[in-house]
């Protein structure tokens, strides 16, 4: 009977291996792309090896295998970077996935140099001509490798009175004689142009110097290659494999100079024929990678394993084998077992320079970002890696405070550089703690925009602004949106009494108020706290019950509250009943139908920092998140992008930036880029100061200074 026992025990062990389902993470925030709808389907039978589970990026992907939320998934080198400065190493590499089956690595990129031009070592670059690939092109290139040449040769400045961007500019010009670097030196287009007046060398072997563009024979991956083989250029950065196309060094391509007048310039000086380039490799870019969990790397090999040979149109019973091999790569690649699993450290460590390129930065300035809580602190750390292994500078560094006025305050004394303001405080912490903005958060959907509405009952006899003269408010805070959606429209409708300050003004205007953060030693001002019964900590779900229960008439809250408390959206006892058809806001126009009237619309964060920042390090700030945003947002030109800035986080929405944000605009551009009147920031940008007093007050000082100045006069 032992036999038996045994038998059936290991018959159970068996059988629950064979039952393992290993985790991949696809890449697909909202279950739309491909891989979720078609291929994920056809690994849910029981014989399948493999499920997917989703994140929103390829670091989420990271994340979740860390985590132990996920298995294995498919990775870039830049993400092993990541890998490696992450909180545990509990990370295996078991695959390649190269597009060529007997290349080492993706791609490799040297330095070529002319014969003629004598030069034999690395010291004797200096003074002559440069051909650069250029800028424009970040498909095929990350800003690192685009930039390792210079920063391996080049003596770097780092003059405090200049950019970071202009101080290699400067570097680089006042190293070589001349060069061709064309395309976007920086993303602000006046910034560019500014640059490359005050440094046209750089684009003085250009086939068009003064527009220097992507549009220019020289711009691009063998465009310079043709700068350094048309005479213009002593040496050239490019691809090995552009390298040997160019000079007809592959099998069938297309001879177009000789490579007898060329050869490599190695790193470490020497020199070798075109023909010849082993080991003269500056940086070699490895290959999309399996990553996994360290305990399930052998698992994840064996499965993947069993892909060798399937095909695309296989039979049912193996439909998962074809639905997990189209997830991890397209029927064009060739998925490489490694011949033993290794760390990400050991696996990028076999490409010459990677780990270089990638552990260089320039005068090591750093961009120190407040965070006010734990979600907010972690997302920014994952941002801050990211945008290290992307080249984008000044380096990002995360601080915790807590709270948003804890972090304001930290901008104010220079704790912090940069704080992420909602519209709520944007008031605040230009008053209370003389910040600006720099850059604002954008969607060309209004929806997805801050909309403060005058919002009332349905049933309300209120029918427009006027109406309210006498009635209730409710707000969620002092000099928030809805009171400075108010202030502004209220006093450009001239509905304002004539007294000031504006608070005093709209005392007299509303009967009663409930404004939390108001001054409560002003006596005057009693009426416009007397509906909050002592609770001076409002949001805008607490303005927004104030009228649903019945104590004010008119709530000045965005339309995202009341949806987020009608129709079921809120539980609460004061809520659960409440349908968004109970409410309605006014408009400007009192005859106007519109049932999502607005009283201005705002960006839903800001990019703030002190007011007395220089402007070299203001455009610091601007150019480091530009950049972000055009390579971790929707405009990213990537399949699968690395990350998620403006997306969910670890299961939470709207984390340090708001999730349907597009892009970034600048103040010029805010108002004119939605094309929609009354935008907030605008409207108090040009709120007129409050200069009309009642009571005799402004009149009482003007005569008491003249009583002065006579009963001076009289003295002498």
């Amino acid at each position: 009977m032992l036999w038996i026992t045994i038998f059936l025990v290991a018959l159970t062990v068996v059988s629950q291996l064979h039952a393992v389902k290993y985790r991949i993470c696809v890449v697909d925030a909202e279950r739309k792309s491909r891989e979720a709808l078609k291929y994920c389907p056809m690994l849910k039978g029981n014989e399948s090896k493999a499920e997917c589970v989703f994140g929103n990026s390829r670091l989420d992907c990271l994340r979740m295998v860390a985590d132990d939320e996920a298995d294995f998934g498919v990775f870039n080198a830049e993400d092993l970077v990541v890998a490696l400065n992450y909180k545990t190493n509990d990370f295996s590499v078991t695959h390649e996935i190269q597009f060529f089956e007997k290349e080492k690595y993706e791609y490799e990129v040297m330095t070529v140099v002319r014969k003629s031009s004598n030069i034999t070592r690395l010291s004797q670059l200096r003074g002559k001509n440069f051909c650069h690939p250029g800028f424009g092109d970040d498909s095929n290139w990350t800003e690192i490798i685009l930039k390792f040449f210079e920063a391996r040769v080049v003596p770097q400045q780092c003059d405090p009175s200049l950019s970071l961007e202009e101080n290699a500019i400067n570097s680089s010009s006042s190293f070589f004689n001349a060069a061709c670097k064309a395309g976007p030196w920086v993303l602000d287009p006046k910034y560019d142009e500014e640059l490359k007046a005050k440094y046209p060398n750089l684009c003085k072997l250009c086939d068009s110097p003064q527009s220097c563009s992507t549009m220019d024979k020289y711009w691009g991956r063998v465009g310079s290659l043709y700068c350094l083989t048309d005479g213009l250029g002593d040496v050239a950065w490019g691809r090995l494999d552009d390298i040997n196309q160019h000079f007809g060094i592959t099998p069938g391509g297309p001879s177009n100079v000789s490579p007898d007048d060329y050869n490599f310039l190695c790193d470490d000086g020497s020199l070798a024929p075109l023909d010849k380039p082993q080991d003269c490799t500056w940086v070699a870019h490895p290959w999309q990678s399996i990553l996994a969990r360290r305990k399930s790397a052998e698992g994840v090999q064996k499965v993947v394993s069993l892909l060798k040979g399937t095909s695309t149109t296989s039979s049912t019973a193996s439909a998962w084998k074809t639905g997990l091999q189209l997830i991890l790569h397209p029927s064009s690649h060739y998925v490489l077992p490694l011949d033993t699993v290794v760390v990400p450290e050991d696996y990028l460590s076999k490409a010459p320079g990677f780990r270089s390129a990638n552990s260089m930065h320039r005068c090591g300035n750093v961009l120190r970002m407040c965070t006010h809580t734990s979600a907010e602190h972690t997302k920014c750390n994952w941002l801050k890696r990211a945008a290290q292994v992307y080249g984008v500078e000044p380096v990002l560094s995360c601080i915790l405070l807590h709270s948003m006025e804890n972090c304001l305050m930290a901008v104010h004394n220079n704790l912090a550089d940069v704080v992420v303001v909602t519209p709520e405080w944007m008031t605040i912490a230009q008053r209370k703690y003389d910040l600006k903005s720099l850059l604002y958060e954008f969607s060309r959907t209004p929806a997805n925009m801050v909309n403060v509405a005058a919002v009332v009952k349905s049933d309300s006899p209120i029918k427009s602004l006027t109406d309210l003269r006498g009635k209730k408010a409710c707000f969620s805070q002092f000099e928030g949106i809805g009171w400075n959606s108010v202030v502004a429209v209220f006093q450009s409708k001239s509905l304002l009494p004539a007294v000031c300050p504006y608070e005093a003004a709209i005392g007299q205007f509303f009967s009663e108020a409930c404004v939390p953060g108001l001054n409560e030693s002003v006596s005057s001002l009693k009426n416009m706290l007397s509906l909050c019964e002592g609770n001076t900590h409002f949001d805008e779900a607490d303005a927004f019950k104030c009228i649903a229960i019945g104590k004010g008439d008119v709530a000045f809250v965005t339309w995202k509250t009341v949806i987020s408390n009608t129709d079921g959206a809120n539980n609460e006892s004061w809520a659960a009943t409440l349908k968004f058809g109970d409410f309605r806001s006014l408009c400007m126009d009192s005859n106007s139908d519109d049932k999502y009237c607005y009283l201005s619309w705002a960006s839903p964060g800001q990019v703030m920092v002190h007011s007395s920042l220089t402007e070299v390090r203001a455009g610091e700030v601007y150019t480091a998140f530009k950049k972000m945003s055009v390579l971790f947002g929707p405009s990213y030109k990537g399949s699968r992008v690395s990350f998620n800035m403006f997306g969910p986080f670890n299961g939470q929405k709207n984390v340090l930036f708001n999730d349907f944000t597009e892009q970034f605009e600048d103040f010029e551009s805010l108002s004119y880029a939605g094309r929609r009147p009354r935008n907030l920031q605008h409207m108090m940008a040009s709120l007129k100061k409050c200069s009309v007093v009642s009571s005799g007050i402004a009149w009482t000082a003007k005569w008491l200074s003249i009583v002065a100045v006579i009963f001076h006069s009289v003295l002498i």
